[in-house]
């Protein structure tokens, strides 16, 4: 993978800015809103559930597990909301459904 990287709300490509992710939102590198996050579930910036985060596990929409939180882990990000670091690698980074 390319050199991504979390710091204080920003997500950056190799010093690039691909946008960010604030109060449980992730938005792009204009400021466009992408997403909200909330009880564990990763909504689109229209209301649709996008998926589900819990026990360490990632899920679609109609529940299939995609895989494990650290698939989609962002260096720096270790110490935010799983769904947030799930939400914020869909979004910025490769969208995984």
């Amino acid at each position: 993978m390319a050199n991504i990287k979390f710091q204080n709300g920003d997500i950056r490509e190799n010093g690039q800015l691909l946008g960010k992710c604030k109060n449980d939102e992730v938005r792009d590198r204009y400021g466009s809103l992408l997403c909200k996050t909330r009880n564990d579930e990763i909504r689109s910036n229209t209301g649709t559930l996008i998926g589900k985060v819990r026990d360490g596990c990632v899920y679609s929409a109609n529940g299939s597990r995609l895989g494990r939180i650290d698939d989609y882990m962002i260096d720096g990000m270790q110490h935010e909301k799983d769904v947030n670091i799930v939400a914020t690698y869909h979004f910025l980074v490769k969208k995984f459904f």
